[in-house]
């Protein structure tokens, strides 16, 4: 359903000749993963994909192709972005680094990614991008989560401040 609404904001906004959404999920390997879903309404969050997701939690299940961010055929050859949002829940690691290619090109010049910056991950992230030659430029706590100390989520946006080494 998200993907529905989605579709349906790009043709009220008079996009859908620049915007090409498309029913793919993203992360470090192409192939298919149980994309598990946890309500089966619109705007929902806290989906999960692949087999380390906790079944329980979810009320739905669908086998859903994977692509890296970086893949041409993700791409399908229009030109490269140059901004990304990514807001995963959990899955970050595995998009940024299926992402790896793009984000080392020139082309792309700002990020955004929720992050949790005490996990490992989130860590593992932070470092990455510093090493691909952008900077935090600006980061917020996430006023919509419930428990921040359980799930102390930041909004980081990075931009390119030198080519890549």
């Amino acid at each position: 359903q998200n993907f529905a609404l989605l579709c349906r904001n790009i043709a009220l906004n008079n996009l859908n000749h620049r915007v090409y959404p498309a029913c793919v999920a993203l992360g470090l390997h192409p192939g298919y993963e149980f994309f598990h879903v946890r309500e089966m309404s619109q705007g929902i969050a806290w989906s999960a994909l692949g087999a380390a997701a906790r079944a329980a939690e979810h009320t739905f299940a669908q086998i859903a192709r994977c692509e890296r961010v970086d893949s041409p055929r993700a791409l399908l050859g229009y030109s490269q972005p140059g901004f990304i949002k990514i807001d995963v829940d959990g899955t970050e690691a595995d998009v940024i680094g299926g992402a790896q290619g793009l984000l080392e090109a020139q082309t792309v010049t700002s990020l955004l990614v929720e992050l949790n910056p005490e996990a490992d991950s989130g860590k593992l992230i932070l470092a990455r991008m510093t090493d691909w030659g952008y900077r935090v430029v600006s980061w917020e706590r996430n006023a919509s989560v419930a428990d921040p100390v359980a799930n102390p989520s930041v909004n980081y946006i990075f931009e390119r401040t030198r080519e890549p080494w």
